[in-house]
């Protein structure tokens, strides 16, 4: 069987991403991470966890995954650490971004000020500032209550108004230590990589994010919701 290890997106339900993932590829054991300050630290360590089960604090991102999805948030703080990419035949990238400030030109349409202005609304009431978030998003029913910390919460928009990646640009060894494919070739393997945007996205602009993901994929109607992708994922992880 093999595995799909998930970096989720900011301030989605672990469960719900679980539940997704199990819809697009049922005969694959998945693994969800959230994207909070421990992943980037135990990125290439391994979890142990068996499908199903969630990836805290003391769990990093899975070894021995087949299949590494990173969506969103999840996508962005993958690029900051692609050298310590564990041994994987395949990336996908939904709804990435290198840089989420509109300042910065990169793909991202949100100011930073107004970044600023949801790390003080987070601090004050979460619960609502999450709500916000859900709808200009786009992202359908908000939770009920908190995903997860509250501290962590803040920790990822802080993030998104501060710290810039790499994007892909000139990516010639997308994975440093996969013996399946070759670094001349796998950024150009479709195989190997796959980056995928919607056109409806109202946080992102899918054509700015081609000078940092000249391989990127735009599907048509999409906005920033993984369930936009149903399809292309479910393609993607055969």
């Amino acid at each position: 069987m093999k595995t799909v290890t998930w970096i989720s997106g900011w301030a989605c339900p672990a469960e719900a991403t679980q539940a997704f993932a199990q819809s697009v590829c049922p005969e694959a054991a998945h693994e969800i991470f959230l994207p909070t300050s421990i992943c980037t630290e135990k990125m290439d360590t391994s979890s142990g966890a068996p499908s199903g089960v969630v990836a805290e604090t003391e769990a990093g991102y899975g070894a021995k995954a087949d299949i590494i999805v990173g969506y969103s948030t999840g996508a962005f703080l993958l690029l900051g650490a692609w050298d310590k990419l564990p041994s994987a035949a395949r990336v996908v990238l939904v709804a990435p971004f290198a840089d989420f400030r509109a300042e910065s030109g990169r793909g991202g349409k949100t100011p930073a000020a107004k970044l600023r202005f949801l790390l003080r609304w987070l601090r004050r009431d979460p619960l609502a500032a999450l709500q916000d978030f859900y709808q200009r998003a786009g992202l359908g029913e908000p939770p009920a209550g908190l995903p997860y910390a509250q501290e962590e919460l803040v920790w990822g928009i802080e993030q998104l108004a501060e710290v810039a990646q790499p994007g892909l640009a000139g990516q010639t060894d997308p994975y440093p230590k996969n013996e399946y494919a070759s670094p001349a070739s796998a950024a150009r393997d479709s195989r190997c990589l796959t980056v995928l945007v919607g056109d409806q996205d109202t946080l992102l602009d899918a054509e700015a994010l081609r000078a940092d993901f000249p391989m990127l994929t735009v599907v048509p109607g999409a906005g920033h919701a993984l369930a936009d992708f149903r399809k292309e994922l479910t393609d993607a992880l055969r």
